[in-house]
């Protein structure tokens, strides 16, 4: 199989990553924050260890970094969480239903209204006395677009504003600081461009920001207390944390670290020479430029983009990603009623790979010569 799913997650784990993970299940099956026995204490450590290394890398706190289920249920603590009933949210029609839902949800339940906007310009003009937060997609899931972080940064800056950023597809592909840009909170997704395990997801939270807890019960502090505890980070992480996962997130970061230009630049190489190969093909659509997250979306004429996926997959052995991408207002906008092809690449993929796949779209097309 050709995979060019990378987005939805990377088929390429380091041998660290397995190793960390694989170790953690053998010899660390411990719960930490929960028991004084050596065990729970070595794997407390590591627990310290992966938050100083997240907040290093992002240039955030250590005891500000909650892990969570994955990206997912970051964005809904940092969305259900931290705004307030009646207020105003600024995002844009680029966003996963990963934020979209939760902003639904609290438009039904709490009187929240959301604006809609595709730039920093358009966002200052929205800016309302009750806006509470402002949310960017940094790298569209769908086409690979990024948006303009600094600008809105600087909107978010001046107005006093929180601004958390879906970091989803950037983390691993982008560098990331906190801090340098003023941003309030980053959720991120490892088990992408982190090359980590799926099951852990992490929502890197600045010192000026207040949360409600989402999940209530056990958190190791003030166990005698009916109430759920507000403190970073252990009140926002309740029951037993997914310990190998986070051990490969450690692992998988200082894999990062180590190769971040030379894949980022192989990916970005490959993600051009598809999107060049594929703008020659008569009947292909493409909605996506060359990116360093190596997303590239395109439909082809003739085709529903779920047909070609199932084509792709069953006469060519190829996995992409096709339909609405759990972004639906970003087929709005572009008018994609039936969705979009995505095929997104990773570090380990070839220019012998992307060149069949290329010829794959071109029978596909009709296309002989």
């Amino acid at each position: 199989m050709i995979y060019l799913d990378n987005s939805a997650s990377s088929f390429f784990k380091p041998p660290a990553v397995i190793k960390a993970m694989a170790n953690t299940l053998k010899f660390l099956p411990f719960n930490p924050s929960r028991a004084g026995h050596s065990g729970a204490l070595k794997a407390g450590l590591l627990l310290y260890r992966t938050r100083t290394n997240l907040a290093d890398y992002f240039g955030g706190s250590a005891e500000r970094v909650i892990f969570t289920g994955g990206c997912t249920e970051a964005l809904n603590l940092a969305i259900l969480g931290g705004i307030k009933a009646g207020g105003h949210v600024i995002t844009t029609p680029f966003e996963h239903n990963s934020v979209l839902r939760p902003l639904y949800h609290l438009g039904k339940t709490a009187n929240v209204r959301v604006t809609l906007v595709t730039n920093p310009s358009s966002a200052a003009s929205a800016i309302r006395p009750e806006t509470s937060m402002i949310i960017i997609n940094h790298v569209s899931n769908v086409t690979g677009q990024t948006a303009d972080l600094m600008g809105f940064a600087s909107v978010a800056e001046e107005k006093n504003i929180p601004l958390l950023v879906d970091a989803a597809q950037s983390a691993g592909h982008i560098e990331i600081n906190m801090k340098g840009l003023g941003m309030s909170m980053l959720a991120i997704a490892p088990h992408k461009g982190l090359h980590a395990a799926q099951g852990v997801g992490a929502l890197l939270v600045d010192e000026k920001i207040t949360l409600r807890p989402l999940k209530f019960g056990g958190t190791g502090t003030a166990s005698s207390s009916p109430i759920q505890p507000d403190e970073f980070p252990e009140g926002f992480e309740s029951g037993t944390l997914p310990l190998p996962a986070i051990a490969a997130l450690n692992a998988g970061l200082n894999y990062t670290r180590e190769i971040f230009d030379a894949n980022n630049k192989k990916i970005l190489g490959l993600c051009a020479r598809l999107i060049e190969r594929l703008g020659e093909i008569r009947g292909v659509t493409l909605y996506s430029k060359p990116n360093v997250c190596g997303i590239v979306a395109f439909n082809i004429y003739g085709y529903a983009s779920q047909e070609a996926g199932d084509v792709l997959s069953q006469q060519y052995d190829v996995a992409v990603r096709c339909g609405m991408h759990c972004a639906p207002l970003l087929h709005d906008f572009y008018g994609s009623k039936e969705g979009m092809i995505r095929a997104s690449v990773g570090c380990d993929n070839t220019l012998s790979e992307i060149d069949f796949f290329v010829g794959a779209i071109r029978e596909m097309a009709g296309i002989t010569q």
